[in-house]
């Protein structure tokens, strides 16, 4: 049978975490084909469903049956597998393992089946690869050791259709938007600082790069780094942390709206468990229970975390790889609040399961709400989410976004 999609192998530099990954299949706790609308690109559509391919009857009768085009249909997001009701799953998922890949191989897998949790990048010549932490193995080697972003040689192997090419942004080259990306990651990565505190750190660039993009055509970024680099040797950034105060009560109300507004579309067996255990521990609807319950969690999380130092740190490292930041973004402090949003509710997700000091999560609860927080919550448009919770709490807008990260 001929090869539906060429695959080739290249080394790239990577985090080390992503050297190495590999998926578990039917050992995974948390399949990634189920709760998900898998879409079909439009090449796999049109092999899958020709009546000249010799596929197994039983695969064949699944194309005919359980695909659906798009309306209107795109090249990559041509039709959908359809979800079976009674499982949410995948119908090709059968014992846990995808029906395509075992039957008639990896290259007959849809592009969406065989990039996932990947998302690979070409930045004028140079690939990248990095993984979303919705898949559970991705997690796990990403927010547990300590050495997962060092970065390193790695084989991947990539399929050329499925590679989002960048191009040079914001007036910087190839190699200054490299120098910007690798100044963020040492901010990130700063000793001594909590990861709020880093966050508060990297808005402040943020703001201060947009206003050097915003008043000149040609930004220099060995200018730009070294006049931030100045501030933080002056003292002048551990000032600023000094004068943020914490809002736990706008932090409770907000990230609780947003939390709400997608709990109910946890759509598997231990996503709907996390769901269920992050309402009872917040105690209902009630605000007062709500507003004791999240800073009873933020007290004990620090205690919670203490056998995984780096899950925070990392969780904001992978996103800023992932989404080439600071850049990708109308704006660095757009692509900044973000992963402020996200950072908010996740921390929200993770104080609310550390509410009882006598039971707090052990290592696994920890991880597994992290990969639960990113497959209900990591895809959509938080920005949007977030202007319509302000609302309902009572803000018109959030100019100052640092009153959000203080623990």
């Amino acid at each position: 049978m001929p090869t539906l999609h060429q695959a080739d192998s290249c080394t790239v530099l990577v985090p080390r975490y992503v050297s190495r990954f590999r998926c578990i299949g039917a050992d995974c706790e948390d399949s990634c084909c189920s709760g998900w609308d898998i879409t079909i690109d439009q090449d796999s559509f049109v092999a899958y469903t020709d009546p000249a391919k010799a596929y197994p009857v039983a695969l064949r009768k699944l194309f005919r049956n359980s695909l659906q085009i798009q309306r209107p249909p795109s090249r990559e997001k041509y039709a959908i597998a359809i979800i079976d009701p009674a499982t949410n799953d995948c119908p090709f998922l059968q014992e846990r393992l995808c029906a395509i890949h075992r039957d008639i191989g990896e290259d007959k897998l849809s592009n969406t089946c065989f990039d996932f949790p990947r998302y690979t990048r070409d930045i004028m010549g140079s690939i990248e690869q990095s993984l979303t932490l919705s898949c559970p193995e991705a997690a796990r080697l990403a927010l547990l050791q300590d050495d997962a972003f060092d970065f390193v040689e790695g084989e991947v192997s990539i399929r050329a259709e499925t590679l989002k090419v960048i191009t040079e942004e914001s007036g910087f080259s190839f190699e200054d938007m490299n120098e910007i990306r690798i100044f963020c990651f040492q901010l990130m990565r700063i000793e001594g600082l909590q990861t709020w505190e880093k966050l508060v750190v990297l808005g402040a660039f943020c703001r201060e790069l947009d206003r050097v993009v915003g008043e000149s055509q040609t930004p220099s970024a060995t200018q730009l780094l070294g006049n931030f680099q100045f501030v933080l040797n002056s003292g002048e950034a551990v000032k600023m942390l000094s004068r943020i105060r914490p809002d736990h009560d706008l932090q409770a109300k907000l990230f609780h709206t947003v939390w709400k507004s997608r709990k109910d579309q946890a759509r598997s067996p231990l996503r709907q468990r996390v769901q269920d255990a992050i309402a009872q521990a917040l105690g209902g609807d009630r605000e007062n229970a709500l507003l004791d319950n999240y800073r009873q969690g933020l007290r004990n999380l620090p205690v919670a975390l203490a056998d995984t130092p780096y899950l925070l740190d990392h969780y904001v490292l992978n996103e800023m790889f992932r989404e080439l930041f600071p850049f990708g973004a109308q704006t660095a402090y757009r692509n900044y609040l973000g992963i402020v949003f996200r950072f908010g509710v996740l921390r929200f997700m993770l104080a609310a399961m550390s509410t009882d000091a006598q039971a707090l999560p052990d290592r696994d609860t920890l991880i597994r709400t992290v990969g639960v927080f990113c497959r209900i919550y990591q895809y959509d448009s938080l920005t949007d989410l977030f202007n319509q919770a302000l609302k309902e709490v009572g803000w018109d807008r959030l100019d100052d976004v640092f009153a959000l990260l203080p623990a």
